[in-house]
């Protein structure tokens, strides 16, 4: 597996030690199926960060974490999809006007 940071979350995961933090909230990250019922604003940002980001084969999501900041507290979301070559999982940021990629993983073969 190999973990990218993504530069447009530099305000969250610029330092080792914010990237520390952000590590263990994906680790207890709750996955469910893509299927079923979504609160609004979970629901509509995930279908547009499938669609903006163009993940195919979304297996598996995730809702309900939370990341807090100076700043305030901001949801945290989570995509597994699959291309023809691997595996993704993109996890991100929703700070309520719009959402920022923080990381992703990905999963040759």
């Amino acid at each position: 597996m190999k973990r990218t940071w993504q530069p447009v979350g530099h305000q969250y995961n610029g330092t080792p030690a914010k990237r520390a933090h952000l590590s263990k909230i994906f680790k207890r990250l709750s996955w469910r199926a893509p299927k079923g019922s979504f609160s609004l604003s979970d629901g509509m940002a995930l279908e547009h960060a499938i669609d903006d980001l163009s993940i195919p084969n979304v297996s598996k999501v995730s809702v309900g974490s939370t990341l807090e900041d100076r700043n305030g507290t901001y949801g945290i979301l989570g995509i597994k999809g699959k291309y023809s070559n691997g595996r993704v999982v993109v996890y991100l940021l929703d700070r309520g006007t719009d959402l920022v990629v923080l990381a992703t993983d990905f999963f040759p073969g």
